[in-house]
């Protein structure tokens, strides 16, 4: 919800959101529907998470968070509200990982012991750094 991310509404029409979800630990979603709602409708409870006066700006800014959400985020808000839908804490997040080409490198300290889609959590700073060199030097 902050410095970029797809629900970062901070601009010319919410000026000094970012500071005050940072000021307040409410960085994530999940905080802003706790108290909010699954409909991001309780302005009065966001405007007082977030230290705001006005319920009118409260209510423009949930409204710009709803306009960015999809029809299936909205739903599955809702869901979760109702206890159908349930969190798995044990998930990584991003569930993300990387290959890299190292076809055509030749010799003993460009070939490679990892093989395949590495996950990005699970990688190590070394295997990160490793494939990094490599692909270095196969772009020169």
């Amino acid at each position: 919800m902050v410095h970029g991310a797809r629900l970062d509404v901070q601009d010319r029409t919410a000026p000094g959101l970012t500071c005050r979800l940072c000021d307040t630990g409410n960085v994530n979603l999940r905080n802003i529907v706790d108290v909010a709602g699954p409909g991001l409708r309780n302005t009065a409870a966001v405007a007082s998470r977030l230290g705001f006066r006005s319920q009118q700006y409260t209510r423009d800014i949930l409204h710009l968070w709803t306009e960015r959400l999809t029809k299936e985020e909205l739903e599955m808000l809702q869901e979760y509200n109702s206890g159908i839908e349930v969190p798995d804490c044990g998930d990584p997040f991003p569930e993300m990982g990387f290959s890299i080409d190292l076809e055509g490198l030749a010799g003993p300290l460009l070939k490679s012991k990892y093989v395949g889609v590495s996950d990005l959590y699970m990688t190590t700073g070394k295997m990160f750094y490793e494939y990094c060199v490599k692909a270095s030097n196969k772009l020169i």
